[in-house]
């Protein structure tokens, strides 16, 4: 029995050669993978905003994401501008049509170059892009489901821009209140941060944004102490009764809101 054992070993050894040994070389498929930050839903539109900072232009980045085995090689994905509503190519944005997956790399991103408008634009354009199939990727997994009731089309991304200041994608809410223009900078001031970090890729932890909310909220307690000439406003229909705060949105799990006297008069306010 040990006998026919190895002789049957013998042959199936030989047999083996690198000659007939079949590896898989299909291809495989690529997805845009963007998540919201505080819910982790998938999201099929991204924003960015210019705002009062220094940039020009700005390489935004959008990350996608290969499905299967990692390769040893570099690998070309490509990219279609499906839609640019009124953004014009040369001028409002800009970008190449193919994209590497670097070597050993399930993920890659897509760079497109936006170009800040005339100062007073504050114009929301709009570009779709759509993933491409090549010798490399697929794209049959085009739909990803984000709740039991709504699917979002993963092969294909909006970019929203302006050259104002909208929501940076890295804003939580629920740990940081209501999103203002004038929030925002405070923060970056107290915490060292800029608009390029808030919409960076690198994700900040849960312990940052609970960080800058204390370091917020002990300012804007401190600025309140000194009386209603020296408290923060902020004119966002959003703040309470025009002084800053944590506000709407913000969870008394990381902490307690500041409080606005009662008896202090209404700070300015914009209309809702």
């Amino acid at each position: 029995m040990n006998r026919i054992l190895m002789i049957g070993m013998t042959l199936l050894l030989f047999n083996c050669t690198e000659e007939n040994l079949k590896y898989y070389d299909g291809t495989t498929s690529i997805y845009f993978q963007v998540l919201e930050n505080n819910t982790r839903r998938i999201l099929d539109t991204v924003e960015f905003g210019f705002g009062p900072t220094s940039y020009v232009e700005y390489d935004f980045p959008i990350q996608v994401t290969a499905t299967g085995d990692v390769m040893d090689i570099d690998r070309v994905f490509k990219v279609k501008v499906e839609d640019t509503d009124d953004a014009v190519r040369g001028s409002d944005f800009d970008m190449a049509d193919e994209f590497i997956f670097p070597a050993g790399q399930s993920r890659a991103y897509v760079l497109i170059k936006l170009y800040r408008g005339p100062e007073d634009d504050d114009t929301t354009r709009f570009v779709t892009l759509r993933l491409q199939p090549n010798e490399y990727f697929d794209i049959d997994l085009p739909y990803r489901y984000r709740s039991t009731l709504d699917s979002v089309n993963v092969t294909r991304m909006t970019v929203q821009f302006t050259s104002a200041m909208p929501r940076p994608r890295q804003y939580m809410e629920i740990v940081l209140g209501y999103f203002s223009v004038d929030k925002l900078l405070l923060l970056n001031e107290l915490c060292n941060m800029t608009y390029e970090k808030w919409n960076s890729t690198t994700p900040i932890s849960a312990v940052g944004l609970i960080g800058y909310s204390v370091a917020l909220k002990n300012y804007l307690q401190y600025r309140i102490s000194l009386g209603p000439d020296m408290a923060i406003k902020d004119p966002s229909p959003k703040s309470h009764r025009g002084y800053m705060c944590l506000g709407a949105g913000h969870s008394t799990d990381y902490g307690e809101d500041v409080v606005i006297p009662a008896e202090w008069p209404d700070a300015p306010q914009r209309s809702k």
